[in-house]
């Protein structure tokens, strides 16, 4: 056979064996809608917040999101796809702070190590945790593009 249809069979070969099918690791997977909308502390957008939807029952699939500039959000069961998991669901929202880092001065041999700094939370801790949030929300099996997760003081 010649080189260059010996070649061609080859990629036949591999394009059908890659293409088509069901991937198997989504098979199994529940089904999810969109789930979009505003997360806003003290009546102004929450940028740069994580969200987790945590399921009420606490067991099913959970999802998350990071907001954006405008305190939108998209949440994700399985990554990078967007979507969740119809239900009812505890809301998380915590953003914190990472401590500036401590430059080391190597001359320093004797001095003793500055003490490391604790990441630092903007909004009230209370909201970081499932059961001491008192948010929830509910994603229909149409799903949802107007959630709303107003924080306050």
């Amino acid at each position: 056979m010649p080189r260059s249809v010996y070649g061609w069979l080859c990629c036949v070969v591999v394009l059908v064996g890659c293409s088509g099918g069901t991937d198997k690791s989504k098979a199994n997977r529940p089904q999810t809608a969109i789930a979009k909308g505003v997360v806003t502390y003290a009546g102004k957008p929450l940028d740069d917040a994580l969200i987790i939807f945590v399921p009420e029952s606490n067991e099913g699939t959970a999802a998350s999101a990071v907001t954006d500039s405008s305190g939108g959000f998209s949440m994700m069961a399985f990554p990078p796809e967007d979507g969740a998991v119809p239900g009812k669901y505890k809301v998380t929202v915590s953003k914190m702070i990472e401590p500036p880092v401590a430059i080391i001065d190597e001359s320093a041999h004797d001095a003793p190590p500055p003490k490391a700094s604790k990441p630092r939370s903007l909004i009230p801790l209370k909201y970081s945790q499932p059961h001491t949030s008192n948010l929830t929300a509910e994603v229909p099996q149409k799903g949802a593009e107007t959630l709303q997760i107003d924080l306050k003081n």
